[in-house]
């Protein structure tokens, strides 16, 4: 009997916990995960998504009982809104349909334009570094809007809209895009020949830039900004009238030709300069020009359609000297809300433009003191003196003067003030500038620095290129010296530890040139221009020729006096003939 009473007690006991945990189990909401995942080649870092619940649910079986929660309990703005609840309507609809994004957008319409952000608080989750998901979990389950939006300058999602119930998991593969845009130039070396990210030329050499962007999708947007943003270093200036745009790629070959004149329209898009820029380079207006397409006429652009960008810039005077190389850099500003006009940028893309420098150094070819007013022309054909090569002299007497100068270099440290004010320094020119001369000539000590040349490029083991070839003409040797007959040849050369990329924030560029050191021989010595900036162009003359004097100049006046007498007696000989010839006619 006893025995009976405690297994009684127990299956009470059991009863009594089983009842409690459920009574526990029923007061608790169940609750539930949204998922969002990029699609490929997007990221989500820095991403937040929002999930604002629509409606709560209770569940049975297949059965769900939807409560529309405030302030969603006063939206109206769907179809069919006077004869059909916003339950029975969305109960009707199918999944990713274009009523299902109407009805997201009107959502987020009431949200974002009514004021409703302090009714409807969402659950939120932001993406990690690196993220391709964010999950919102721990939220109870109902019915939800998910809304998101890259952060400023993320570059990633432009925004996604979505309804889904919580079941006790959702996932949700963004439907959203971002416009993506990369800029390239056109490389001439002999071993590239390719649109890639840097390239180098003469001072006054006019490379070509393409910009690579395409239509984004454009879900639940009415109209699209889309603007290119170009910023050019102070070494390149900008040829408005180069700048074509091509929609639909490079096959239909139909480019649209931009206007040179700021605000006119061509077409889909305006050229326009900015007025204003701001030196943070974050700020929208920090750049050259920009391309400004009409988001009216943008949004009906098909999503996929590539979009290519042409335009030329000029390596000006201003240009920086060899590695820290001149910039070129591109980035987008498009939408980021359908329901607003509000934007984002995608980051940076970069191209430089390189330009080197050589010196030579005019010395005695006994002694290598330096020697002045040798004058030489720089060809780039040594057959042809057409190809000779026009400079304009730099200003070096100032410390203002040293300051530039090392600055545009590249601060390198060999160039201190004493040797910068004592040398002659040049830069490659246009013949229409104004003192420009193809004469370059040495000053007291003999160094010649050449600013602005473009330089020969090899690719793992091959032959350097013609690029940068050049021959040094002596036009007029120094006052005593006899002048250097041949061209004097010399290769400036361009080195990367990467093969085909001479560029990323790290970039490291190695320059040298090499030249024949004597010219009567065959010896090429490769000179690194970091260390031994200077070739050597030596020149030489005759010694003085012996003087007379001693024995020999006696002779000489004694055989001058014997002439001297010779001629007179000559002359006397003559003219007493004369005479008696002229007596006996008479």
């Amino acid at each position: 009997m006893e025995k009976s009473k405690k297994t009684l007690a127990l299956i009470l006991g059991l009863i009594m916990a089983v009842t409690m945990l459920a009574g526990l189990s029923a007061g608790a909401e169940d609750t539930g995960t949204i998922k969002i995942t990029a699609p490929a080649g997007l990221s989500l870092e820095g991403q937040t998504y929002d999930a604002y619940r629509i409606c709560a649910v209770k569940q049975s079986g297949d059965k769900f009982a939807y409560t529309l929660l405030s302030p969603f309990d006063t939206f109206t703005n769907y179809p069919g809104s006077d004869t059909t609840s916003l339950i029975k309507y969305i109960s009707g609809l199918t999944d990713d349909s274009a009523e299902m994004d109407a009805l997201a957008k009107a959502l987020w319409g009431f949200i974002y334009n009514n004021g409703q952000y302090g009714k409807a608080t969402p659950y939120s989750a932001t993406g990690a570094t690196g993220a391709t998901e964010v999950v919102i979990s721990g939220i109870p389950l109902g019915y939800y809007l998910v809304y998101g939006a890259g952060g400023a300058n993320s570059g990633n999602v432009v925004s996604a809209c979505a309804l889904v119930t919580t079941k006790p998991g959702a996932e949700i593969v963004l439907k959203a895009d971002v416009p993506i845009i990369d800029k390239y130039v056109w490389n001439h070396h002999d071993d590239i020949s390719d649109w890639i990210k840097w390239t180098d030329g003469n001072m006054g050499y006019t490379p070509t830039f393409r910009i690579d962007t395409g239509v984004p999708i454009m879900r639940s947007y009415d109209r699209y900004r889309f603007t290119v943003h170009d910023m050019l270093s102070p070494g390149l200036t900008f040829i408005p009238t180069s700048l074509e745009v091509w929609i639909g790629g490079m096959s239909s070959w139909d480019p649209k030709r931009g206007s040179a004149t700021a605000g006119t329209e061509y077409n889909e898009y305006q050229l326009v300069f900015p007025t204003t820029a701001h030196d943070d380079h974050v700020g929208p207006c920090y750049c050259t020009f920009m391309v400004v397409f009409d988001p009216d006429e943008f949004i009906k652009l098909t999503p996929g359609t590539e979009i290519y960008i042409y335009y030329s810039a000029t390596l000006n005077s201003n240009a920086v000297i060899e590695w820290p190389g001149n910039p070129n850099d591109v980035r987008l500003e498009y939408s980021s809300n359908p329901h607003s006009s509000a934007t984002n940028f995608t980051r940076w893309s970069k191209v430089k433009v390189y330009t080197g420098l050589l010196g030579l150094i005019k010395v005695d070819g006994e002694d290598s003191d330096p020697l002045a007013g040798a004058k030489f022309e720089v060809w780039t054909d040594p057959e042809n003196e057409s190809s000779a090569l026009w400079f304009v002299p730099v200003p070096n007497s100032t410390t203002a003067n040293y300051n530039s100068m090392n600055s545009q270099i590249g601060g390198i440290t060999w160039l201190t003030y004493a040797k910068f004010s004592s040398m002659a320094i040049y830069k490659v020119a246009n013949a229409n500038t104004a003192n420009a001369t193809k004469v370059l000539t040495t000053p007291a000590s003999g160094e010649i620095l050449i600013l602005g040349l473009a330089a020969s490029y090899a690719e793992n083991g091959t032959a350097f290129d013609s690029f940068g070839n050049y021959w040094f003409i002596e036009t007029e040797a120094p006052e005593g010296y006899y002048p250097i007959e041949d061209p004097i040849p010399v290769q400036l050369q361009i080195f990367s530890s990467y093969i085909g990329q001479l560029l990323n924030v790290d970039d490291t560029t190695n320059w040298k040139i090499k030249y024949d050191t004597v010219t009567t021989d065959d010896r090429i010595v490769p000179v690194q221009l970091a260390s031994s900036h200077f070739m050597p162009v030596p020149n030489s003359g005759t010694p003085e020729f012996p003087s007379t004097g001693g024995i020999g100049r006696k002779i000489f006046i004694v055989g001058g006096i014997a002439l001297m007498s010779t001629a007179l007696v000559s002359l006397i000989v003559v003219s007493t003939s004369r005479k008696r010839k002229a007596i006996s006619e008479r």
